[in-house]
């Protein structure tokens, strides 16, 4: 079981090396292009945050979600599904890292948001 996940673990890492560079450029051409608070931009950050997340890379990857929540929040609105994905990916960051008084909050807003089942 050990060996298994470490074998994911060098996967995923694999993986992730080859992805990074790619997201890098392209949250730099997005920042260049449509500017810092575009949603495009602010979700080319959150996959660099993912990125990070995923080879456990935890302290480079909360700023980047942080910063990504705080603008959508700003430029979208609190209710926004966009804001609302960041917030997740948040709070499980601060879960996976055994952050639950900061996740709480977090999970506490996700839960009372007004769910969309498709009807105008």
């Amino acid at each position: 079981m050990r060996e298994q996940r470490f074998n994911q673990r060098a996967r995923i890492a694999d993986v992730v090396g080859e992805a990074e560079p790619l997201a890098l450029r392209a949250l730099e051409a997005r920042e260049r292009e449509l500017g810092p608070d575009h949603p495009d931009t602010l979700k080319s950050l959150l996959v660099l945050a993912t990125l990070c997340e995923a080879t456990g890379r935890y302290d480079e990857a909360e700023p980047l979600f942080v910063r990504a929540l705080a603008a959508f929040e700003r430029v979208l609105g609190p209710e926004h599904p966009d804001t609302f994905e960041a917030m997740t990916f948040l709070a499980r960051l601060y879960q996976e890292t055994g952050r639950h008084d900061e996740a709480e909050p977090l999970l506490g807003r996700i839960d009372a948001a007004p769910r969309n089942n498709g009807s105008p």
